[in-house]
């Protein structure tokens, strides 16, 4: 028969090492600064570079945008420029699904790919960026975790949308009030 009180005292040894590990790695400075996050089909990619705060985003490797900036500054905050990331999640599978009451489709299933960096500034105050990138685009949006009865007010923003020269739009030219459907 083999010593009961010697196995719980592994069993409470290996909790406390495998603790004071995941302990030790949280804490730790994130070496890598540059990340890709792909669509679930691997068609779309958005690469963000966390020490430019700037990112790019890729169809089927060709570059659709280049070194756009990211970033917002707040009257109490610049959340611009000498942001230090502090955490990264693992990239995680969304799927969302809603209706629409006047749309082509009524039910709608949305799938992505979802990576949350977690930015502080000098001062300490932080700044999530949440990225998502889906089959048919990417989309991404700033979270500022931190709760403050204080009103927080956005100065300007630093986001850029660097298209290629060679990039074509099209848009819908406008009509004259009163002049479309049903004098709308």
């Amino acid at each position: 028969m083999k010593n009961p009180s010697n196995r719980s005292f592994i069993k409470i040894s290996l909790v406390i090492i495998s603790v004071a590990i995941g302990a030790t790695s949280c804490n730790q400075e994130i070496d890598q600064t540059e990340f890709s996050i792909d669509s679930p089909d691997k068609n779309i990619s958005a690469i963000y570079d966390a020490e430019k705060m700037e990112y790019s985003i890729f169809f089927k490797n060709v570059a659709v945008l280049a070194n756009s900036k990211l970033g917002i500054v707040r009257e109490d905050e610049d959340f611009s420029k000498n942001l230090k990331l502090k955490k990264v999640s693992d990239p995680a599978s969304i799927t969302d699904s809603y209706s629409m009451q006047n749309a082509k489709k009524k039910e709608i299933t949305y799938t992505a790919t979802e990576q949350i960096f977690e930015m502080h500034s000098e001062s300490g105050k932080k700044m999530n960026i949440i990225f998502r990138v889906s089959n048919d685009g990417v989309a991404f949006r700033y979270e500022f975790p931190e709760t403050s009865e204080d009103i927080k007010r956005i100065k300007s923003e630093a986001t850029t949308f660097h298209f290629k020269d060679s990039t074509r739009a099209w848009l819908q030219p406008k009509t004259e009030a009163q002049t479309g459907f049903e004098h709308t």
